[in-house]
């Protein structure tokens, strides 16, 4: 259980975050892979879809994956339209959403879930742990740093020293490896070699295997090898997805140039900010992220838009937004207004100005809280100035409305 304090007393807050805590829309991403695949599977056997997440078609026009395209052009040794049309669309995807396919939409991350052991989930939780205590490490070992070329917090965490903001990048890995194998492997033998092992397509075609034995009485050996590939590439090379997909790896290079939708936490209403060394949302990114400073073992690039960390969150400042947005109003306090100045000196207290003055009508107050709707926010600022408790702020304040710093 984490120990969750606030930064008046002084105290530490634990690295590990609250047992089975998860915000709704973590709770709603866990099955949206598996909805997805079962949409997908569907559609094959009745011949209402045109494809899986491998290749997708439509009469004359057909396509793969952005790593099956990327093999496609190494193993024609020549340029190919097509392929290069698939690769820019699925950049600009990652542009957008970052590697939110790993956690939303591949069905690998469930199927692992689903193979692993108690051990081995034991494991994986001490491992986040154990990448929380590297953070607390890196936020004390930088406390007194004048400055520094990469964003760590310093004195002012969440940013370094001298307020810019410069870009961490992705570490090269076992993925990278994997990657730059497939494609020699493609240059070589003049043909994607890696999608024969996929897990990813492994996966499908062992549903569509089940199918034509279920359906058609057509018993083949797909049913034993793919099944025993998929289990041997996520048991015997444990954690797939982090050390040795070449997916993981291809969006990687892309998402470190992403900042839409990454997690936005406001500085100002952190723990971090009054010195409190807090940790609990690194202890529970399953990527080893710090959504705090970007201080994790691995790079904010390499979030997956899970939302467990927003979950954790001891003060519910952590929200996951589109870049261009700059207004966030990080409050989860629904008491009433007495009773919430009396617990929390920035807390929302119901009183409706901003909803009433809001312009584009994108705040609404519901049980003594108010929320933004983000599809409809145009920034305006008017909120920011009409807030009496001065809760609802600037996070890129690039001059369209001057931040705003709660008294504490």
């Amino acid at each position: 259980m984490a120990k969750s304090t606030t930064p008046e007393n002084g105290a530490e807050v634990s690295a590990q975050p609250e047992e089975g805590r998860r915000s709704k829309v973590s709770r709603v991403r866990r099955y949206v892979p598996g909805i997805v695949f079962a949409l997908l599977v569907i559609g094959l056997v009745t011949g209402i879809s045109s494809g899986t997440l491998c290749s997708v078609g439509y009469e004359s026009i057909a396509a793969v994956c952005p790593l099956g395209a990327l093999e496609s052009l190494f193993g024609a040794g020549a340029f190919v339209a097509r392929a290069v049309i698939i690769l820019a669309v699925a950049a600009a995807a990652v542009l957008l959403v970052g590697k939110a396919f790993c956690s939303w939409v591949c069905p690998i991350p469930p199927l692992d879930r689903f193979l692993s052991g108690k051990k081995r989930r034991e494991a994986d939780k001490a491992a986040r742990i154990e990448a929380a205590h590297h953070v607390s490490g890196r936020l004390a070992a930088c406390a007194g740093c004048a400055g520094c070329g990469e964003k760590k917090p310093g004195e002012t965490p969440l940013a370094p020293a001298d307020g810019t903001d410069k870009r961490r990048f992705a570490k090269v890995d076992g993925r990278h490896v994997a990657l730059g194998g497939s494609l020699v492997s493609a240059a070589i033998c003049g043909f994607p070699v890696f999608c024969l092992i996929c897990p990813v397509g492994l996966t499908f075609a062992t549903a569509i295997a089940l199918y034509r034995l279920v359906g058609f009485n057509e018993p083949t050996l797909d049913l034993i090898v793919f099944p025993l590939i998929i289990v041997a590439e996520l048991t015997l090379l444990r954690k797939w997805c982090h050390r040795f997909c070449p997916i993981s790896a291809l969006m990687g290079l892309v998402a470190n140039f992403n900042k839409a939708t990454r997690p936005k936490i406001d500085p100002d209403l952190c723990l971090r900010k009054d010195g409190t060394p807090c940790t609990v949302c690194a202890a529970a990114c399953p990527e080893f992220i710090d959504p705090a400073g970007d201080l994790g073992d691995r790079a904010l690039a390499e979030c997956t838009r899970c939302g467990q960390c927003a979950a954790v969150c001891p003060r519910n400042v952590i929200v996951s937004m589109p870049y261009a947005v700059d207004v966030v109003l990080p409050c989860a306090n629904h008491e009433k207004g007495a009773s919430a100045k009396a617990h929390c000196a920035v807390s929302c207290i119901g009183c409706k100005l901003c909803e009433r003055n809001c312009p584009a009508g994108a705040i609404t107050v519901n049980n003594n809280v108010a929320r933004i709707d983000y599809d409809k926010c145009t920034s305006c600022g008017t909120c920011v100035t009409k807030c009496p408790r001065k809760l609802i702020v600037d996070i890129h304040a690039d001059g369209k409305v001057a931040p705003v710093v709660a008294d504490k």
